[in-house]
C-alpha cells in the first residue's frame, strides 16, 4: 500500500507552545482518526521535524510538506487582504496650531 503524497484532511491547527514560544503545526492524521502529528521547525536542526514514524526518523513526510504549505497559503491569503484594504490619503497641505494658541508654529526665531 503507497501512502498518498499529500495530506486530505480540512484544516492544520497553527499553535505555540507556552513555555518555550515554538510554533507548531498540528497536522491530523490521514490513517488514525482523531491523532495528530506535532509538525515544528528545528532551527537547532536546520530542518522540519515531525512526530510521525518517518519524522522519528529524520525523513521528510507529507506532515511536514502540508505544514509548510499551509503558511504559504495563509501568508498569500494576508497579504491579498492588506491588498484590498482601502487606500486613505493623508493630506499634507493642512496647517494647524499647537496647544491652542492662535499663531502658527514655527522652528524659526522671530
Amino acid at each position: 500500500m503507497t501512502q498518498k503524497p499529500e495530506i486530505t484532511a480540512n484544516a492544520i491547527y497553527k499553535v505555540t507552545d507556552k513555555a518555550t514560544h515554538e510554533t507548531c503545526w498540528y497536522v491530523p492524521s490521514d490513517s488514525k482518526p482523531g491523532a495528530y502529528y506535532k509538525v515544528c521547525w528545528s532551527r537547532e536542526a536546520t530542518r522540519w521535524t515531525c512526530t510521525c514514524k518517518a519524522g522519528q526518523y529524520g525523513q521528510a513526510c507529507k506532515h511536514e510538506h502540508a505544514a509548510q504549505v499551509s503558511i504559504v497559503v495563509n501568508k498569500e491569503q494576508e497579504l491579498l487582504a492588506r491588498s484590498q484594504e482601502p487606500y486613505l490619503p493623508v493630506s499634507t497641505d493642512q496647517k494647524g496650531v499647537l496647544n491652542g494658541s492662535c499663531q502658527g508654529f514655527s522652528l524659526l526665531r522671530r
